[in-house]
């Protein structure tokens, strides 16, 4: 069965194209906060619903990457995580280069807070209303980013 809107919605409505949600993708950007000191103890993340290839979608995320740290999800690095230093343990605390060998644990929290927070959709069917929840289908698209914070108090994010 298609789905086709009624006329009367198309009305007065100048559209380019119709998109059903099931078209879209849910996807991530992920960032992480480091320091002159190289320690990363803050994290952050985003979701978006985007639809296109692999490629066009990626291309979106490193695009919005560059600024949308500053609306995202915010969270400390989990106290399971331990630096050793030669003054004692820190908790909460990873080097930001042991991001650059596997990122994904370290988020796992944090989008499991994001993906808490999607909202139920109410959709419309033959048997009435529906509730719809966005899934963030493993495996998922992401791109992670590390956000400078220079000692002035400036955010840089450092987008490859």
């Amino acid at each position: 069965m298609s789905a086709k809107p009624p006329e009367a919605w198309l009305e007065n409505r100048t559209t380019r194209s119709s998109i059903p949600h099931k078209d879209a993708e849910i996807c991530v950007n992920v960032w992480h906060y480091v320091d002159d000191t190289g320690f990363v103890m803050m994290l952050a993340a985003k979701a978006y619903a985007l639809r296109g290839t692999d490629e066009e979608k990626l291309a979106v995320l490193k695009s919005l990457a560059a600024t949308d740290y500053l609306t995202a999800l915010q969270a400390r690095v989990p106290e399971h995580y331990v630096l050793s230093t030669d003054e004692g343990e820190l908790c909460g605390v990873i080097p930001a280069s042991s991001l650059q060998m596997d990122p994904a644990p370290v988020f796992d929290e944090l989008i499991g807070e994001l993906t808490d927070s999607f909202p139920t959709l109410f959709l419309n069917g033959e048997d009435g209303y529906r509730e719809f929840h966005p899934q963030l289908n493993e495996p998922f698209l992401w791109v992670s980013t590390a956000v400078y914070e220079s000692p002035d108090g400036e955010l840089i994010a450092r987008v490859s």
